[in-house]
Protein backbone atom coordinates (compact mmCIF):
# COMPACT_ATOMS: atom_id res chain seq x y z
CA UNK A 1 0.00 0.00 0.00
CA UNK A 2 2.90 2.50 0.83
CA UNK A 3 4.66 1.33 -2.48
CA UNK A 4 1.07 2.26 -4.42
CA UNK A 5 0.93 5.52 -2.85
CA UNK A 6 4.32 6.89 -3.65
CA UNK A 7 4.04 6.03 -7.30
CA UNK A 8 0.66 7.97 -7.13
CA UNK A 9 2.42 10.96 -6.01
CA UNK A 10 5.49 10.86 -8.31
CA UNK A 11 2.38 10.70 -11.51
CA UNK A 12 0.93 13.69 -9.84
CA UNK A 13 4.02 15.87 -9.58
CA UNK A 14 4.39 15.59 -13.31
CA UNK A 15 1.55 16.18 -15.62
CA UNK A 16 2.15 14.47 -19.13
CA UNK A 17 0.94 16.37 -22.37
CA UNK A 18 1.21 14.68 -25.78
CA UNK A 19 2.20 16.93 -28.37
CA UNK A 20 2.37 16.61 -32.64
CA UNK A 21 5.99 17.58 -33.77
CA UNK A 22 6.76 17.62 -37.71
CA UNK A 23 4.43 14.93 -37.91
CA UNK A 24 5.98 13.06 -34.92
CA UNK A 25 4.46 12.04 -31.91
CA UNK A 26 6.45 13.39 -28.90
CA UNK A 27 5.53 13.00 -24.94
CA UNK A 28 6.73 15.81 -22.85
CA UNK A 29 6.95 16.23 -19.40
CA UNK A 30 5.81 19.10 -17.69
CA UNK A 31 6.85 20.33 -14.19
CA UNK A 32 4.74 19.64 -11.20
CA UNK A 33 5.89 22.29 -9.41
CA UNK A 34 6.60 25.51 -11.73
CA UNK A 35 4.76 24.41 -15.21
CA UNK A 36 7.28 24.49 -17.66
CA UNK A 37 9.02 21.52 -19.42
CA UNK A 38 11.42 19.95 -17.91
CA UNK A 39 12.48 17.41 -20.57
CA UNK A 40 10.71 16.02 -24.15
CA UNK A 41 10.96 13.08 -25.48
CA UNK A 42 10.55 11.79 -29.08
CA UNK A 43 9.48 8.84 -29.94
CA UNK A 44 11.60 6.88 -32.92
CA UNK A 45 10.46 4.69 -35.41
CA UNK A 46 13.69 2.92 -36.20
CA UNK A 47 14.93 2.52 -32.45
CA UNK A 48 11.06 1.78 -31.63
CA UNK A 49 12.16 3.76 -28.06
CA UNK A 50 11.78 7.83 -27.02
CA UNK A 51 14.81 9.44 -27.31
CA UNK A 52 16.22 12.95 -25.14
CA UNK A 53 15.19 16.31 -27.55
CA UNK A 54 17.89 19.01 -26.63
CA UNK A 55 16.13 22.35 -24.59
CA UNK A 56 16.45 24.59 -22.05
CA UNK A 57 15.52 22.79 -18.23
CA UNK A 58 14.16 24.60 -15.30
CA UNK A 59 15.49 25.13 -12.55
CA UNK A 60 14.30 21.90 -10.75
CA UNK A 61 15.05 19.98 -13.79
CA UNK A 62 18.91 21.69 -13.12
CA UNK A 63 18.59 20.70 -9.36
CA UNK A 64 18.13 16.78 -10.11
CA UNK A 65 20.49 17.02 -13.19
CA UNK A 66 23.31 17.98 -10.13
CA UNK A 67 21.56 15.52 -8.02
CA UNK A 68 22.11 12.94 -10.72
CA UNK A 69 26.17 13.66 -11.12
CA UNK A 70 25.81 12.99 -7.76
CA UNK A 71 24.61 9.59 -7.76
CA UNK A 72 26.87 8.65 -10.49
CA UNK A 73 29.86 9.49 -8.64
CA UNK A 74 28.54 7.56 -5.69
CA UNK A 75 27.87 4.54 -8.90
CA UNK A 76 31.33 4.94 -9.64
CA UNK A 77 32.40 5.00 -6.47
CA UNK A 78 30.91 1.70 -5.42
CA UNK A 79 31.90 0.28 -8.92
CA UNK A 80 35.32 0.86 -8.19
CA UNK A 81 35.51 -1.04 -4.95
CA UNK A 82 33.28 -3.71 -6.73
CA UNK A 83 36.23 -4.15 -9.08
CA UNK A 84 39.20 -4.08 -6.52
CA UNK A 85 37.14 -7.15 -4.44
CA UNK A 86 37.11 -9.19 -7.82
CA UNK A 87 36.97 -8.53 -11.55
CA UNK A 88 35.97 -12.10 -12.47
CA UNK A 89 32.94 -12.05 -15.06
CA UNK A 90 30.95 -13.35 -12.04
CA UNK A 91 30.65 -10.79 -9.75
CA UNK A 92 30.54 -8.11 -13.43
CA UNK A 93 27.72 -9.95 -14.30
CA UNK A 94 25.81 -9.21 -10.56
CA UNK A 95 26.07 -5.54 -10.68
CA UNK A 96 23.50 -3.23 -12.01
CA UNK A 97 23.56 -1.62 -15.59
CA UNK A 98 24.83 1.70 -14.35
CA UNK A 99 28.02 0.03 -12.67
CA UNK A 100 28.71 -2.21 -15.50
CA UNK A 101 28.89 0.61 -17.64
CA UNK A 102 30.99 2.24 -15.26
CA UNK A 103 32.89 -0.57 -14.78
CA UNK A 104 33.85 -1.13 -18.51
CA UNK A 105 34.63 2.68 -18.56
CA UNK A 106 37.23 2.20 -16.28
CA UNK A 107 38.92 -0.93 -17.14
CA UNK A 108 39.56 0.61 -20.39
CA UNK A 109 40.97 3.28 -18.57
CA UNK A 110 43.12 0.89 -16.35
CA UNK A 111 44.46 -0.97 -19.35
CA UNK A 112 45.73 2.50 -21.18
CA UNK A 113 47.58 2.74 -17.49
CA UNK A 114 48.70 -0.48 -17.91
CA UNK A 115 50.26 -0.32 -21.57
CA UNK A 116 51.86 3.26 -20.39
CA UNK A 117 53.36 1.43 -16.87
CA UNK A 118 54.54 -1.43 -18.96
CA UNK A 119 56.65 0.85 -21.08
CA UNK A 120 57.71 2.57 -18.37
CA UNK A 121 58.69 -1.03 -16.80
CA UNK A 122 60.58 -1.95 -20.14
CA UNK A 123 62.45 1.36 -20.17
CA UNK A 124 63.50 0.79 -16.51
CA UNK A 125 64.31 -2.68 -17.36
CA UNK A 126 66.77 -1.61 -20.20
CA UNK A 127 68.24 1.03 -18.73
CA UNK A 128 69.60 -1.36 -16.05
CA UNK A 129 70.70 -3.82 -18.70
CA UNK A 130 72.63 -0.90 -19.87
CA UNK A 131 73.69 -0.15 -16.46
CA UNK A 132 74.99 -3.93 -15.80
CA UNK A 133 76.93 -3.75 -19.39
CA UNK A 134 78.39 -0.13 -17.92
CA UNK A 135 79.86 -2.61 -14.96
CA UNK A 136 81.10 -4.79 -17.57
CA UNK A 137 83.00 -2.18 -19.98
CA UNK A 138 84.75 -0.65 -16.85
CA UNK A 139 85.42 -3.52 -15.48
CA UNK A 140 89.51 -3.87 -14.41
CA UNK A 141 90.72 -7.28 -16.56
CA UNK A 142 94.47 -7.43 -16.37
CA UNK A 143 95.74 -9.50 -19.04
CA UNK A 144 97.37 -12.83 -19.53
CA UNK A 145 100.14 -13.18 -21.49
CA UNK A 146 100.40 -16.48 -24.01
CA UNK A 147 100.96 -17.66 -26.74
CA UNK A 148 97.39 -19.64 -27.59
CA UNK A 149 95.67 -16.49 -27.71
CA UNK A 150 97.60 -14.64 -30.29
CA UNK A 151 95.39 -15.31 -33.45
CA UNK A 152 92.17 -14.62 -31.36
CA UNK A 153 93.78 -11.16 -30.15
CA UNK A 154 94.88 -10.34 -33.73
CA UNK A 155 90.98 -11.14 -34.87
CA UNK A 156 89.30 -8.98 -32.37
CA UNK A 157 91.84 -5.97 -32.91
CA UNK A 158 90.84 -6.20 -36.50
CA UNK A 159 87.52 -5.74 -35.71
CA UNK A 160 88.11 -3.30 -33.25
CA UNK A 161 90.37 -1.25 -35.54
CA UNK A 162 87.38 -1.99 -38.24
CA UNK A 163 89.83 -3.76 -40.67
CA UNK A 164 87.30 -6.29 -40.74
CA UNK A 165 83.71 -6.85 -40.29
CA UNK A 166 83.78 -9.99 -38.32
CA UNK A 167 85.49 -12.65 -36.31
CA UNK A 168 83.98 -15.80 -35.38
CA UNK A 169 85.83 -17.65 -32.07
CA UNK A 170 85.76 -20.79 -31.31
CA UNK A 171 86.87 -22.71 -27.46
CA UNK A 172 85.74 -24.21 -24.76
CA UNK A 173 84.32 -22.79 -22.27
CA UNK A 174 86.51 -21.41 -19.46
CA UNK A 175 89.57 -20.63 -21.74
CA UNK A 176 89.07 -16.67 -21.20
CA UNK A 177 87.44 -15.88 -24.76
CA UNK A 178 84.90 -13.21 -23.10
CA UNK A 179 87.22 -11.12 -20.97
CA UNK A 180 89.68 -11.09 -23.68
CA UNK A 181 87.28 -9.35 -25.73
CA UNK A 182 86.04 -7.08 -23.47
CA UNK A 183 89.63 -6.14 -22.65
CA UNK A 184 90.31 -5.62 -26.19
CA UNK A 185 86.81 -3.60 -26.67
CA UNK A 186 88.12 -0.94 -23.65
CA UNK A 187 87.32 2.74 -25.30
CA UNK A 188 84.85 1.05 -28.30
CA UNK A 189 81.00 1.47 -28.07
CA UNK A 190 79.85 -1.99 -28.69
CA UNK A 191 76.47 -4.04 -27.62
CA UNK A 192 76.85 -7.46 -25.98
CA UNK A 193 74.63 -10.78 -25.65
CA UNK A 194 74.94 -13.65 -24.22
CA UNK A 195 71.21 -14.56 -24.50
CA UNK A 196 69.13 -15.93 -27.49
CA UNK A 197 65.64 -16.68 -27.88
CA UNK A 198 64.39 -16.65 -31.96
CA UNK A 199 65.90 -15.23 -34.82
CA UNK A 200 63.03 -11.96 -34.67
CA UNK A 201 64.45 -11.25 -31.18
CA UNK A 202 68.30 -11.59 -32.54
CA UNK A 203 67.17 -9.23 -35.24
CA UNK A 204 65.23 -6.36 -33.36
CA UNK A 205 68.77 -6.71 -31.28
CA UNK A 206 70.96 -5.98 -33.88
CA UNK A 207 68.21 -3.25 -35.16
CA UNK A 208 68.71 -1.60 -31.86
CA UNK A 209 72.25 -1.93 -31.98
CA UNK A 210 72.49 -0.91 -35.72
CA UNK A 211 74.94 2.05 -35.47
CA UNK A 212 77.16 0.46 -32.24
CA UNK A 213 81.09 0.49 -33.45
CA UNK A 214 80.49 -3.61 -32.55
CA UNK A 215 78.05 -6.11 -31.74
CA UNK A 216 79.78 -9.13 -28.99
CA UNK A 217 77.15 -12.40 -29.52
CA UNK A 218 78.44 -15.06 -27.09
CA UNK A 219 78.14 -18.39 -26.33
CA UNK A 220 74.02 -18.41 -27.57
CA UNK A 221 72.97 -21.87 -27.50
CA UNK A 222 71.47 -22.69 -30.59
CA UNK A 223 72.86 -19.49 -32.36
CA UNK A 224 75.01 -21.11 -35.19
CA UNK A 225 72.74 -24.25 -35.74
CA UNK A 226 68.84 -21.67 -36.98
CA UNK A 227 68.88 -21.11 -40.66
CA UNK A 228 67.62 -17.98 -40.69
CA UNK A 229 70.16 -16.79 -38.40
CA UNK A 230 73.11 -18.07 -40.55
CA UNK A 231 70.80 -16.57 -43.83
CA UNK A 232 71.16 -13.26 -41.11
CA UNK A 233 74.58 -13.54 -40.43
CA UNK A 234 75.54 -13.77 -44.06
CA UNK A 235 74.11 -10.64 -44.74
CA UNK A 236 75.16 -8.97 -42.01
CA UNK A 237 79.21 -9.70 -42.49
CA UNK A 238 79.94 -8.87 -46.58
CA UNK A 239 79.30 -5.80 -47.98
CA UNK A 240 77.46 -5.19 -51.15
CA UNK A 241 77.64 -2.65 -54.06
CA UNK A 242 79.64 0.09 -54.49
CA UNK A 243 78.47 1.60 -51.33
CA UNK A 244 80.01 -1.49 -49.40
CA UNK A 245 76.67 -1.42 -47.34
CA UNK A 246 75.74 -4.77 -45.55
CA UNK A 247 72.03 -5.29 -45.15
CA UNK A 248 70.00 -7.60 -42.97
CA UNK A 249 66.34 -8.93 -44.22
CA UNK A 250 63.88 -10.51 -42.23
CA UNK A 251 60.90 -10.95 -43.75
CA UNK A 252 57.50 -11.53 -41.88
CA UNK A 253 53.76 -11.90 -42.81
CA UNK A 254 53.03 -9.35 -39.60
CA UNK A 255 55.08 -5.83 -39.12
CA UNK A 256 57.62 -6.82 -36.61
CA UNK A 257 57.88 -4.15 -33.13
CA UNK A 258 60.32 -4.19 -30.13
CA UNK A 259 58.94 -4.35 -26.67
CA UNK A 260 57.92 -0.56 -26.79
CA UNK A 261 55.79 -0.99 -29.51
CA UNK A 262 57.68 0.57 -32.06
CA UNK A 263 57.86 -1.03 -35.72
CA UNK A 264 61.08 -2.35 -37.02
CA UNK A 265 61.26 -2.48 -40.94
CA UNK A 266 62.03 -5.80 -42.19
CA UNK A 267 65.39 -4.74 -43.60
CA UNK A 268 67.90 -2.27 -42.34
CA UNK A 269 71.62 -1.48 -42.94
CA UNK A 270 74.02 -3.08 -40.65
CA UNK A 271 77.11 -0.38 -39.24
CA UNK A 272 78.56 -2.29 -36.65
CA UNK A 273 81.02 -5.15 -37.24
CA UNK A 274 80.34 -7.82 -34.93
CA UNK A 275 82.31 -11.11 -33.30
CA UNK A 276 80.67 -13.99 -32.45
CA UNK A 277 81.96 -16.62 -29.53
CA UNK A 278 80.75 -19.98 -29.60
CA UNK A 279 81.89 -23.53 -27.49
CA UNK A 280 81.45 -25.41 -30.77
CA UNK A 281 80.99 -25.47 -34.25
CA UNK A 282 79.37 -27.58 -37.01
CA UNK A 283 82.11 -27.19 -40.03
CA UNK A 284 80.20 -29.75 -41.93
CA UNK A 285 76.88 -27.26 -42.34
CA UNK A 286 77.46 -25.54 -45.66
CA UNK A 287 75.93 -22.87 -44.31
CA UNK A 288 77.85 -22.42 -41.76
CA UNK A 289 81.11 -22.54 -43.69
CA UNK A 290 79.06 -19.60 -46.15
CA UNK A 291 79.62 -17.64 -42.67
CA UNK A 292 83.01 -18.45 -41.95
CA UNK A 293 84.21 -17.44 -45.82
CA UNK A 294 83.17 -14.36 -44.66
CA UNK A 295 84.85 -13.26 -41.31
CA UNK A 296 88.84 -14.66 -39.60
CA UNK A 297 87.92 -17.11 -37.44
CA UNK A 298 90.12 -19.62 -35.26
CA UNK A 299 89.91 -22.33 -32.84
CA UNK A 300 91.16 -21.68 -29.57
CA UNK A 301 93.31 -24.88 -27.99
CA UNK A 302 95.35 -24.76 -24.92
CA UNK A 303 97.33 -27.87 -23.98
CA UNK A 304 97.91 -29.28 -20.52
CA UNK A 305 101.08 -27.64 -20.23
CA UNK A 306 99.89 -24.26 -21.52
CA UNK A 307 96.84 -24.15 -19.77
CA UNK A 308 98.99 -24.98 -16.30
CA UNK A 309 100.47 -21.64 -17.10
CA UNK A 310 97.57 -19.85 -17.45
CA UNK A 311 95.82 -20.93 -14.41
CA UNK A 312 99.51 -19.59 -12.40
CA UNK A 313 98.84 -16.30 -13.87
CA UNK A 314 95.71 -15.91 -12.86
CA UNK A 315 96.78 -17.49 -9.18
CA UNK A 316 99.08 -14.39 -9.04
CA UNK A 317 95.95 -11.90 -9.50
CA UNK A 318 93.83 -10.92 -6.31
CA UNK A 319 90.87 -12.83 -5.35
CA UNK A 320 88.94 -11.79 -2.34
CA UNK A 321 89.09 -13.16 1.15
CA UNK A 322 92.47 -15.22 0.16
CA UNK A 323 95.81 -14.02 0.33
CA UNK A 324 98.66 -14.76 -2.46
CA UNK A 325 100.00 -18.06 -0.35
CA UNK A 326 96.30 -19.24 -0.45
CA UNK A 327 95.61 -18.76 -3.61
CA UNK A 328 99.05 -19.71 -4.84
CA UNK A 329 98.45 -23.30 -2.49
CA UNK A 330 95.05 -23.91 -4.42
CA UNK A 331 97.33 -23.76 -8.18
CA UNK A 332 99.74 -26.52 -6.62
CA UNK A 333 97.00 -28.86 -5.41
CA UNK A 334 95.30 -28.46 -9.17
CA UNK A 335 99.37 -29.50 -10.68
CA UNK A 336 99.34 -32.21 -8.15
CA UNK A 337 95.88 -33.74 -8.73
CA UNK A 338 95.16 -33.15 -12.55
CA UNK A 339 96.24 -34.13 -16.28
CA UNK A 340 95.40 -34.30 -19.32
CA UNK A 341 92.68 -36.63 -18.43
CA UNK A 342 91.27 -34.39 -16.31
CA UNK A 343 87.15 -33.79 -17.63
CA UNK A 344 86.54 -29.63 -18.33
CA UNK A 345 89.78 -28.45 -16.70
CA UNK A 346 89.68 -24.57 -17.29
CA UNK A 347 90.14 -20.90 -15.79
CA UNK A 348 86.83 -21.53 -14.17
CA UNK A 349 88.14 -24.41 -12.29
CA UNK A 350 90.66 -22.37 -10.31
CA UNK A 351 87.83 -19.80 -9.31
CA UNK A 352 85.05 -22.71 -7.91
CA UNK A 353 88.75 -23.86 -5.69
CA UNK A 354 89.04 -20.29 -4.54
CA UNK A 355 85.59 -19.99 -3.78
CA UNK A 356 85.70 -23.52 -1.82
CA UNK A 357 89.10 -22.57 -0.48
CA UNK A 358 87.09 -19.15 1.41
CA UNK A 359 84.20 -21.53 2.07
CA UNK A 360 86.43 -23.98 4.44
CA UNK A 361 88.15 -20.64 6.16
CA UNK A 362 84.57 -19.48 7.18
CA UNK A 363 83.79 -22.80 8.51
CA UNK A 364 86.94 -23.38 10.59
CA UNK A 365 87.82 -26.20 8.39
CA UNK A 366 90.68 -25.55 6.51
CA UNK A 367 91.37 -28.82 4.53
CA UNK A 368 87.42 -29.19 3.16
CA UNK A 369 87.66 -27.20 0.18
CA UNK A 370 90.55 -30.25 -1.14
CA UNK A 371 87.53 -32.77 -0.59
CA UNK A 372 84.94 -30.86 -2.20
CA UNK A 373 87.21 -30.56 -5.37
CA UNK A 374 87.63 -33.99 -5.96
CA UNK A 375 83.92 -34.13 -5.35
CA UNK A 376 82.92 -31.85 -7.69
CA UNK A 377 85.44 -30.41 -9.79
CA UNK A 378 88.50 -32.73 -10.24
CA UNK A 379 86.57 -35.57 -12.59
CA UNK A 380 88.49 -37.64 -14.77
CA UNK A 381 87.25 -39.95 -17.81
CA UNK A 382 88.48 -43.64 -16.15
CA UNK A 383 88.56 -44.59 -19.82
CA UNK A 384 91.01 -41.91 -20.47
CA UNK A 385 93.08 -42.10 -16.96
CA UNK A 386 93.95 -45.72 -17.30
CA UNK A 387 95.12 -45.56 -21.15
CA UNK A 388 97.15 -42.96 -19.78
CA UNK A 389 98.57 -45.53 -17.28
CA UNK A 390 99.42 -48.10 -19.75
CA UNK A 391 101.31 -45.81 -21.79
CA UNK A 392 103.53 -44.96 -19.42
CA UNK A 393 103.70 -48.29 -17.88
CA UNK A 394 107.12 -49.28 -19.02
CA UNK A 395 106.19 -53.33 -18.10
CA UNK A 396 104.26 -53.60 -21.10
CA UNK A 397 106.16 -54.69 -24.06
CA UNK A 398 104.30 -53.87 -27.11
CA UNK A 399 100.93 -52.42 -28.07
CA UNK A 400 99.19 -55.87 -27.89
CA UNK A 401 99.91 -55.92 -24.73
CA UNK A 402 98.63 -52.73 -23.50
CA UNK A 403 95.36 -53.08 -25.04
CA UNK A 404 94.67 -56.62 -23.55
CA UNK A 405 95.37 -54.91 -19.88
CA UNK A 406 92.76 -52.26 -21.57
CA UNK A 407 89.82 -55.02 -22.10
CA UNK A 408 90.64 -57.09 -18.69
CA UNK A 409 90.61 -53.65 -16.51
CA UNK A 410 87.79 -51.97 -17.75
CA UNK A 411 85.80 -54.17 -19.74
CA UNK A 412 85.93 -51.93 -22.65
CA UNK A 413 86.49 -52.58 -26.36
CA UNK A 414 89.47 -51.98 -28.63
CA UNK A 415 88.50 -48.97 -30.37
CA UNK A 416 87.81 -47.39 -26.88
CA UNK A 417 90.82 -47.49 -26.25
CA UNK A 418 92.50 -46.26 -29.92
CA UNK A 419 90.07 -43.43 -28.92
CA UNK A 420 91.31 -42.35 -25.89
CA UNK A 421 94.87 -42.97 -26.79
CA UNK A 422 93.96 -40.62 -29.99
CA UNK A 423 92.29 -38.15 -27.48
CA UNK A 424 95.97 -37.96 -25.12
CA UNK A 425 98.14 -37.99 -28.54
CA UNK A 426 96.27 -34.77 -30.20
CA UNK A 427 96.84 -32.66 -26.92
CA UNK A 428 100.05 -33.97 -26.32
CA UNK A 429 100.90 -32.54 -30.08
CA UNK A 430 98.57 -29.28 -29.27
CA UNK A 431 101.28 -28.68 -26.34
CA UNK A 432 104.51 -29.51 -28.58
CA UNK A 433 103.38 -27.42 -31.36
CA UNK A 434 102.93 -24.38 -28.91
Amino acid sequence: MGKKKKVDEKKAEKKRVLLRVEGKRVTRHECGTCGELDRALMWCEMRKKQVTLEMDACKHYKESVQDAKVKAFNERKAAVEHRNKSESPEVKNEATPDVKKIFEEDKSAKLKTQVELKIERIREIEKQSEETMGLLRHATIEDISNPCYIEMDAYIDMVRMGVAYGAVIVGEGGIGKTWRVVKHLEGVDYAYTDSYTTPQALYIWLWKNRDKEVVVVDDCAGFLDNMKVLAMLKGGLWNVGENKTRIINYMTTKPMQDSEGNYVPQSFILGARMIILTNRLNTKNSHINAVLSRVNSCIVEIPYEELMSILEQVAQRDYADLTKKERIEVYEYLVDNTSESTESLNIRTLIKCFQQRVYSKLIKQPDRWKELAKLSILKKNPSLVLVEQLIKDPSFKNEKERINAFEVRSGRSKSTYFRMKEQLQAKVKRGQGA
